[in-house]
């Protein structure tokens, strides 16, 4: 368990250091809090928590104090309530792990189902959400690209049946971590897995904040499935024979298998977030603008002109591509959710730009506009 820590809270420390704009509010992309009633923070208050954050997780390396830890965490739930779009999937993950040094005393290794679930739920999703998405289209062609530098579109095109063959392993993974007998060779496809994505977000100089996670899902999976022998039967050994003990383990298990392999088919039927479900790269999660009529540019702050480009329409808008900003500025994707794009849509029609010079489009494939959400500025009330 000890290792299991370490290894988290190192890990979550580089996430935030690379993403550390969007754990304060000194920036230009608004900040999103779950609630209104959430108190916001001044630009110092902000960075001064942010910093708390990450020495804490720092110390936390080695202090193993269970108050100390719930200490940590209602910090760290303080700041995820003010802001959406620190709900990143590395920092849910994280998150998970990090919980059951605040509720028990000493975690034991009668908990090790419970960091396995977590695990296998990420391999599942991931692999699942791939299909029926726009994943062949869009990621699947691109690494066509970068990877094998195939460049004719006829030929990338031959070659999007062997995109199926991600979702598929991803999928394997998972089933062959949950079974102990084929646990070591899923452990070396994950391994290979993780260096292919590192390879390719690194070749096309993506978001830097998922090179430590990719990092980091290598050595948690070695730590939590390398010659370990159990199988997912919720039992205890003799050690933990105590009806309170029992009962408490037992939970945990079955709250990680909760929130990680069972509450993530809720997706499709919309109650389950994206991202707590893993879409990852999947083209599922819908491509998120914000249009705004050209003459009314110079009302906005001119940093988000980089952000612009023309579409060819009648009325001539202005389009910003809300995730390529969020990516730039914050060095995360936005948390691609629908009430996240009103509490956006919010900041836009509170400034100067009158309501009917606006539109907010939530394109589902491509930037087509037949089965796009187009939502206004009433709408965010």
């Amino acid at each position: 368990m000890v290792i299991l820590r370490v290894i988290v809270c190192l890990f979550f420390v580089l996430g935030i250091a690379l993403s550390f704009k969007v754990w304060h509010s000194d920036r230009l992309f608004p900040v999103l809090p779950v609630f209104d009633w959430v108190p916001s923070s001044s630009l110092d208050v902000s960075g001064f928590l942010a910093m708390i954050l990450v020495f804490s997780l720092l110390i936390g390396t080695v202090v193993r104090n269970r108050a100390y830890f719930i200490g940590v965490f209602v910090l760290l739930v303080f700041l995820l309530l003010q802001d959406q779009m620190r709900w990143q999937p590395w920092v849910y993950i994280y998150f998970a792990f990090l919980l059951p040094f605040a509720l028990w005393k000493r975690p034991s290794e009668q908990l090790l189902p419970y960091f396995q679930f977590l695990l296998i739920g990420v391999y599942l999703w991931s692999g699942a959400f791939k299909f029926g998405g726009s994943f062949i289209e869009l990621t699947w062609d691109k690494m066509l690209r970068t990877l094998l530098f195939i460049d004719d579109p006829s030929t990338r095109q031959s070659l999007h049946f062997l995109g199926y063959g991600i979702p598929i392993t991803e999928i394997l993974i998972a089933v062959g971590l949950f079974f102990k007998k084929s646990r070591h060779l899923a452990i070396i496809i994950a391994i290979m897995t993780h260096l292919i994505i590192l390879f390719y977000v690194i070749t096309n100089q993506q978001n830097s904040v998922i090179y430590p996670w990719n990092f980091a899902m290598i050595l948690l999976v070695i730590v939590c499935f390398y010659k370990t022998e159990n199988s997912f039967n919720f039992r205890v050994s003799r050690q933990a024979r105590r009806p309170n003990i029992n009962s408490r383990i037992k939970l945990q298990i079955a709250t990680g298998a909760l929130f990680f392999v069972f509450l993530p088919a809720l997706n499709p039927l919309g109650m389950w977030d994206n991202y707590l479900s893993f879409h990852l790269y999947s083209g599922t999660n819908g491509t998120f603008c914000v249009g705004l009529d050209q003459d009314q540019y110079k009302k906005v702050d001119p940093e988000l002109y980089q952000y612009f480009w023309k579409v060819d329409e009648p009325n001539g808008k202005f389009w910003i591509y809300v995730n390529y900003w969020a990516l730039d500025e914050l060095n995360v994707a936005f948390y691609p959710e629908e009430r996240t794009f009103k509490k956006l849509e919010k900041s836009f029609c509170e400034g100067d730009i009158p309501p009917d010079k606006l539109e907010f489009v939530i394109f589902r494939k491509g930037f087509k506009r037949k089965g796009a959400m187009v939502l206004r500025c009433g709408d965010c009330e």
